[in-house]
């Protein structure tokens, strides 16, 4: 907002944006007695502002459904997908979305959510999801970044065809 601004126009952004902070910006501290608590409190208050992406209210599900024991190992797989993603053309909704489409069949994009709660209610665990959807992500980064030296020319030519010259993204679960 400042950086793309003319010099002239700065310090003028500058006094609009610190006056929008100031009389339109609300800071809510909400104490929770339970992680049960701040969830319903989340759910709540998340209905009445912005809508989340689907991968925000999957993190969501993650951390209310983990066993106590598991949240911070969900928290670190989660948070590693997304720093490996920090590298690719990929956003983390598209991960989540080839994470399910390739570890447990067909899901819509838009209906990411109830697609990993009814898995999530059905077994599987918190803490695997997280941790398959780090290694998804770390398997997607060696096809479109690391690239390993063992692979043949003809590999790294398919692989080109594939992910650069198609642009087919719904390849990369296959792949």
């Amino acid at each position: 907002f400042l950086r793309n601004a003319k010099p002239a126009n700065r310090s003028h952004r500058l006094v609009s944006f610190a006056q929008m902070v100031l009389e339109c910006l609300v800071l809510l501290r909400i104490k929770a007695s339970s992680y049960e608590s701040a969830y319903a409190i989340f759910e709540s208050l998340n209905d009445r502002g912005l809508r989340l992406s689907q991968a925000d209210l999957v993190k969501n599900e993650l951390l209310k459904v983990a066993a106590p024991s598991d949240r911070d190992d969900v928290i670190e797989s989660w948070t590693n997908a997304k720093q490996v993603l920090s590298d690719t053309p990929i956003i983390l909704s598209e991960l989540l979305h080839y994470s399910c489409l390739h570890r447990h069949g067909e899901a819509k994009a838009q209906a990411l959510f109830s697609f990993v709660k009814a898995r999530l209610s059905q077994g599987l665990s918190a803490k695997s999801f997280a941790t398959d959807l780090q290694e998804d992500a770390e398997a997607l980064e060696q096809l479109l970044v690391q690239r390993p030296a063992t692979w043949t020319a003809s590999t790294l030519i398919m692989l080109d065809d594939v992910t650069k010259v198609i642009a087919l993204k719904f390849s990369y679960p296959m792949l």
